[in-house]
C-alpha cells in the first residue's frame, strides 16, 4: 500500500498552527511521539509518511487485512439462510476474540489521540514555547462535529426512510441516507424529497451482495457502475457494504468523501480501524470514519437498552475535539427497540448545543478547506485555538478555544431508585464484565438491584446530562444481604449461575462459592464492617471525578450506619488503573488470595476512625452537606 496516500495528513497538515514551524522540529516530534502507538505503528525509518500509512492506513494489520479469509467469505454467502439469534452470536464472540488480536480497544481506542497530544507537548519542549497556537478543527470553534448517516440495505429500509428522516427532523437534525442503486429499486422521488428537505443521498455500494471488492478485477468493474449512479443520484459520498474495503482500489471512486472506514470496531467483517476520531485526507477524497458503534451492534449484538455506549463515546469525541459520526439503517430501526435508542440519542444530542452539526459532505468541505487554509482570514468560520502541553486525564483542559462553547459538563449523585436499575444494569455489564453477577446476565442483575433496593442496601448513582455515569453498591451486612437474596431468588440464582458456567466452565467454582458464603462460619469481626460490593463510572466521564465522589458518598452512609471500615476486592492482575485509585483514596491491602476458580484478588480496607484520608476529606465533607 502507497504511503502517499495518507501522506497529506502530517501534525503539521492536522494542527494547522498559526507560527511557523520548521519540518525537522516536526521530524523530531513525531519521531518521539511514536512510543504511544502501538508497536507495529512504530515505522522502522521514522518517517510520519509511513507512520501515517500504519495508523490511518491500517498497515498496521499486515498486507493481507483488506481480503477476507475462506471461512468469512463461507459465512457471508450462507448468512442470508441463517436465524437472525445465531447470526447475532457469531458477530458476539467474532468481536469479542478479534479485540486483542487487533490490539485496538473499543469502543474507544486512545493511542492516536495519545500520539498528537504527545507530538504538541514535544514540539512545544523543542521550540521552547508553552502553547501553540492553531486553526482550531471546528467553525466557530465548537469543540466537536456531529454526523448522522443511514444506509438504507433493502426495499423494506426504503419505506421507512420518510419515517427516520422525520425523526431526525423532529429533533432539528439532518442526515444522509446511502442508497445500494442495484439491489432495490431506487425511489427516485424519496431522492428529489430528501434532497428538497435538506438531507443528503450518497451510495451504498452496487448490490450489498459482498462482492465489490472480491478481487481487485471484479471492483474494476463494478466502480464504473458505482460512479454512474453516484452521478445519476447527484451524491459526493460512499459507504461500502459490510464496511468492506481497499484503500487503493477506491481511489477509482468519483466522491468528495468515503465513510467505509471507522476508528475502532471489532465487529465488522475486515475488523481494526484507522484509531483516528477524526476526518482525513485518503488520496483523492476526505475519509470521514463512522466513530460510534452502528445500530445493529450496539442493539442487537450486544443487547444494549439505552443509548449510553454512544452518549459515553460523545463525551470521549467531545474532549478530544473529534467528529462524532453516527451510521444507523432505517431496515433496523423498524425495530421498536432500536428506534427508542435511536431516539432517546437524538433527544439528549438535541439538548446539547455545543456541537458542530452539518451533513457529512459539508464536513468533508470544511475539513478540507482547513487544511488548504494558512490564515484564519482563508477560511470564513475559523476561530483560533490554543493547546498546550496536556494533561494524561484531561486533554480538553489545555485545548483552550476563543468560543463560548468550551464549557465541562456537571453531575449530580443521588440515591438509586427503581427508575435508575436498567441503566445501571448496562453499565455493570459494561464496565463490570469479570465478575459472576455480570456473567449471571441481564435478567439476574435487575433482580440483584431491585433486591438491593428493597431491603435498603446503600446504593448511589451519578448522573451527568440525565443519564447513569456511574453508580457505587454496598451493604453493612452482606451476609444477610446474600442469605435474602438467596431466599427469595434462589432459583433465579441457580439458573443464572447456569448459564454463566456454561459459557465459562470455571466459573462454576465461583456459582458454588456464591450460593455457599452467606452459610460458612463467619471470624468474629473487632468492629462492624460495610462492603463496598460493586462501583463503576462510565469510562469516559471518569476525568470528573465521579468515582471519588461516588466512594465518599458510600463512606458518609457507611458511617452513619455504624461502619468503622469498608472493605472492597478487586482482581490483582491486569486491573493497575483500579488498584491505583484505591490505593490513592487510602485504602490498604489486608490480604492477597487465589478465589475458587484460581483468580487472584486483592482484598482493601479503609479504617474510618480518626480523619479521613486527604484525598476523600474534602469529598467526604461535600457529602454530609448534601
Amino acid at each position: 500500500m502507497s504511503a502517499d496516500l495518507f501522506a497529506e495528513n502530517g501534525p503539521d497538515r492536522f494542527w494547522r498552527p498559526l507560527i511557523q514551524v520548521s519540518a525537522s522540529d516536526w521530524d523530531s516530534a513525531v519521531r518521539r511521539a511514536a512510543a504511544e502507538l502501538p508497536p507495529a505503528c512504530r515505522p522502522a525509518d521514522g518517517r510520519a509518511a509511513t507512520l501515517l500509512a500504519l495508523t490511518l492506513g491500517e498497515g498496521q494489520f499486515g498486507p493481507r487485512h483488506w481480503r477476507l479469509d475462506p471461512a468469512k467469505r463461507l459465512y457471508y454467502v450462507v448468512k442470508p439462510m441463517l436465524p437472525r439469534a445465531l447470526t447475532r452470536h457469531a458477530r458476539r464472540v467474532y468481536g469479542t476474540r478479534r479485540r486483542p488480536a487487533d490490539q485496538l480497544g473499543w469502543p474507544v481506542e486512545e493511542a492516536y489521540v495519545r500520539f498528537q497530544r504527545a507530538v504538541v507537548s514535544h514540539l512545544l519542549d523543542t521550540i521552547g514555547a508553552d502553547t501553540l497556537p492553531f486553526i482550531d478543527f471546528w467553525p466557530e470553534g465548537r469543540p466537536y462535529a456531529f454526523v448522522l448517516t443511514h444506509d438504507i440495505e433493502t426495499a423494506e429500509g426504503q419505506a421507512h426512510v420518510l419515517a427516520v428522516a422525520d425523526l431526525d427532523a423532529g429533533y432539528g437534525f439532518r442526515s444522509s441516507f446511502n442508497f445500494v442503486p442495484e439491489r432495490y429499486r431506487v425511489d427516485h422521488g424519496l431522492v428529489v424529497e430528501l434532497k428538497a428537505r435538506g438531507f443528503e443521498v450518497g451510495v451504498h455500494g452496487l448490490k450489498h451482495d459482498g462482492r465489490d471488492f472480491a478481487t481487485e478485477a471484479e471492483f474494476r468493474k463494478r466502480v464504473a457502475r458505482i460512479n454512474h449512479h453516484l452521478r445519476e443520484l447527484g451524491a459526493a459520498g460512499f459507504r461500502a457494504p459490510l464496511t468492506l474495503r481497499h484503500p487503493e482500489w477506491m481511489q477509482a471512486l468519483e466522491v468528495e468523501y468515503d465513510s467505509s472506514f471507522f476508528d475502532t470496531d471489532p465487529y465488522e467483517p475486515i475488523a481494526g480501524g484507522t484509531m483516528s476520531i477524526w476526518p482525513f485526507q485518503l488520496g483523492r477524497f476526505i475519509e470521514l470514519p463512522y466513530t460510534l458503534a452502528q445500530d445493529y451492534t450496539l442493539a442487537s449484538v450486544l443487547g444494549e437498552e439505552t443509548p449510553r455506549l454512544w452518549l459515553e463515546k460523545v463525551d470521549f469525541i467531545r474532549t478530544n475535539r473529534g467528529l462524532a459520526l453516527l451510521n444507523t439503517h432505517p431496515d433496523y430501526l423498524r425495530s421498536p427497540a432500536t428506534w427508542r435508542i435511536y431516539s432517546e440519542f437524538l433527544n439528549v444530542m438535541s439538548e446539547r448545543r455545543d456541537h458542530y452539526h452539518a451533513l457529512p459532505r459539508d464536513v468533508a468541505g470544511w475539513w478540507r478547506a482547513r487544511a488548504q487554509s494558512k490564515t484564519l482570514d482563508e477560511l470564513p468560520g475559523g476561530a483560533a485555538g490554543a493547546v498546550g502541553r496536556p494533561t494524561e486525564t484531561a486533554w480538553n483542559r489545555s485545548v483552550e478555544s476563543q468560543d463560548r462553547h468550551e464549557q465541562s459538563a456537571g453531575f449530580k449523585v443521588r440515591p438509586m431508585d427503581l427508575r435508575d436499575i436498567r441503566e445501571v444494569v448496562e453499565l455493570h455489564r459494561t464496565a463490570l464484565p469479570d465478575w459472576f453477577v455480570a456473567a449471571a446476565g441481564r435478567r439476574f442483575l435487575e433482580m440483584f438491584y431491585d433486591e438491593a433496593l428493597k431491603l435498603g442496601e446503600i446504593a448511589y448513582v451519578a448522573l451527568q446530562d440525565g443519564v447513569v455515569a456511574g453508580f457505587v453498591m454496598g451493604s453493612v451486612s452482606p451476609h444477610t444481604f446474600s442469605r435474602s437474596l438467596l431466599r427469595s431468588r434462589g432459583v433465579d440464582l441457580l439458573l443464572a449461575g447456569v448459564v454463566a458456567a456454561v459459557g465459562s466452565p470455571r466459573s462454576w467454582a465461583r456459582v458454588g462459592a456464591t450460593a455457599l458464603k452467606p452459610f460458612l462460619h463467619e471470624a468474629k469481626r473487632q468492629s462492624p464492617a460495610a462492603t463496598m460490593m460493586f462501583i463503576a463510572v462510565a469510562p469516559w466521564t471518569e476525568s470528573a471525578g465521579i468515582g471519588r465522589r461516588l466512594v465518599a458518598t458510600f463512606i458518609t452512609e457507611a458511617r452513619r450506619r455504624g461502619a468503622c471500615r469498608i472493605m472492597l476486592t478487586t482482581r490483582r492482575f491486569d486491573n493497575e488503573r483500579a488498584n491505583r485509585f484505591y490505593r490513592r483514596l487510602g485504602f490498604r491491602i489486608v490480604a492477597e488470595r487465589r478465589r475458587l476458580d484460581h483468580e487472584w484478588v486483592s482484598d482493601y480496607q479503609l479504617d474510618l476512625v480518626g480523619d479521613l484520608p486527604v484525598q476523600l476529606g474534602n469529598l467526604h465533607d461535600r457529602a454530609l452537606s448534601g
